[in-house]
């Protein structure tokens, strides 16, 4: 609604400015067992780009004239950042590891507009990006649909890798949760695994007397499945103490956090400002 809109001798309702809708996701999950709670964060940006226009065809003069130029400025600088990022991302597929470490220094010229400093993350960050482009058959418009085809083959060229964007405390308190789980799955198979061994050895001491080697070998392998279960408590003691101690100094940071946060709001207070 707030966007602004005028005609030209090109559009009727023409877009005067580029508008960018950006919508938050944040995901807390609470592990009651544990004591800890993870969070994982989201940003979706809807963007609609005005189109690039030339000022002999819209015939626009005053303040849509000035409005033109800076449209065109801004997608300039847009197709400027878009060709740095599919340059990098094609040199990156040819080039050595030593090369590629020294290629993430590159420069892209986010900071050229307001525009690509807000769709910075959305370009070449830790995101997933889709472009529509919307053309036109008309032969009037040649040169818009043409500039417009160049920005999307040039947009598919950049390859980004997004990873969940997840706290990293909350990570490997889920990672050594995983582990506890299978040390625990591992004892009871191998726990079960021991005492069928003993009801069997029992059976068969029943049954008739063991040859010395028989007895050597039983005792053997009782030794080696004690020895795999006391390393395998020893791990799951440690992991689960790592837990402990990782989610204590989670929760205590937060403390400290929500106390510093409230100083800072009484504070504001005094001075006779809302929060």
């Amino acid at each position: 609604k707030a966007r602004t809109v005028a005609a030209t001798n090109m559009n009727e309702t023409s877009s005067r400015s580029h508008a960018v809708f950006t919508v938050i996701l944040t995901q807390r999950t609470s592990n009651l067992a544990a004591g800890t709670t993870t969070q994982k964060v989201s940003r979706i940006c809807l963007v609609d780009l005005a189109g690039s226009e030339r000022a002999d065809a819209t015939g626009a003069t005053g303040m849509r004239l000035k409005e033109g130029a800076n449209i065109n400025k801004s997608l300039t600088t847009l197709g400027k950042v878009i060709s740095a990022l599919a340059d990098a991302g094609a040199s990156r597929r040819r080039l050595s590891k030593l090369k590629k470490a020294a290629l993430e220094g590159a420069y892209i010229p986010y900071r050229d507009s307001a525009l690509t400093w807000l769709l910075k993350d959305c370009l070449g960050g830790n995101s997933k990006t889709v472009m529509i482009a919307a053309i036109s058959p008309a032969d009037i418009n040649y040169e818009e649909t043409l500039s417009t085809l160049r920005y999307a083959e040039r947009a598919k060229r950049i390859v980004n890798k997004a990873v969940v964007n997840e706290d990293a405390t909350g990570k490997l308190v889920r990672d050594l949760q995983e582990e506890v789980a299978v040390l625990r799955a591992r004892l009871l198979a191998i726990d079960a695994k021991a005492k069928d061994r003993k009801e069997r050895s029992d059976d068969e001491e029943d049954e008739e007397e063991e040859t010395a080697e028989e007895q050597a070998a039983h005792v053997a392998a009782f030794r080696e499945a004690d020895a795999e279960l006391s390393a395998m408590k020893d791990q799951l003691q440690a992991s689960e103490k790592l837990i402990a101690d990782i989610s204590e100094s989670y929760e205590e940071k937060l403390r400290k956090t929500n106390a510093i946060q409230l100083a800072r709001e009484r504070a504001l207070e005094d001075l006779g400002i809302a929060v």
